[in-house]
């Protein structure tokens, strides 16, 4: 058995609570929310990007599917970065994966890139129709479509082909795309 006294002070004793009280109805003055917008204050949540492990499953979901490198115009790190894109032709379904990818460089860039040849390789021995296609696109754009502020398709159609982009920056890329699309066919 417990004991709940302490010293002379003992809990059950001081503690009443009246259920029964009323209360006293009150008038208040209600306050109507004003909206004001801001300008060029826009918070949208950032689309989910999937990781890139999950990339063969998503390509293997549509017996037909296009896989869209799209690789940013002006650098946003050393790297143009590049943002992997499958479409489920079937399903007219598009996932969008993380950019963690470049056609430049000799690191964990460049292996992600690969690994997305060795993906779209792999699943055309399995039988799959999959067609991939580099594509560059303004960096703002890119940046739209993961704040949600513009679709997939409006950024596909305000890009350009890689192989059309001819810059001496995009040298190095369209060089490396063009490598790995004939070693990974």
């Amino acid at each position: 058995m417990m004991d709940f006294n302490l010293g002379s002070f003992n809990l059950f004793d001081t503690l009443t609570i009246n259920i029964n009280r009323k209360v006293k109805n009150e008038t208040s003055h209600k306050i109507e929310p004003i909206l004001v917008e801001k300008e060029k204050e826009l918070h949208v949540e950032e689309m989910n990007e999937l990781p890139l492990n999950e990339l063969h499953d998503k390509i293997t979901e549509s017996r037909e599917t296009i896989v869209y490198l799209i690789v940013e115009k002006n650098p946003s790190t050393s790297w143009n970065l590049i943002m992997p894109v499958v479409y489920n032709t079937q399903t007219d379904h598009w996932t969008v994966f993380t950019r963690n990818c470049s056609l430049q460089g000799c690191g964990g860039g460049l292996n992600n890139t690969t690994s997305i040849f060795h993906n779209v390789r792999k699943a055309k021995r399995l039988g799959y129709k999959v067609a991939i296609s580099a594509r560059v696109c303004d960096n703002d754009k890119m940046k739209k479509l993961r704040t949600r502020q513009i679709g997939i398709k409006d950024l596909l159609d305000s890009s350009f082909a890689l192989e059309n982009y001819a810059t001496n920056q995009f040298k190095e890329i369209n060089q490396t795309y063009k490598e790995k699309t004939i070693a990974y066919k």
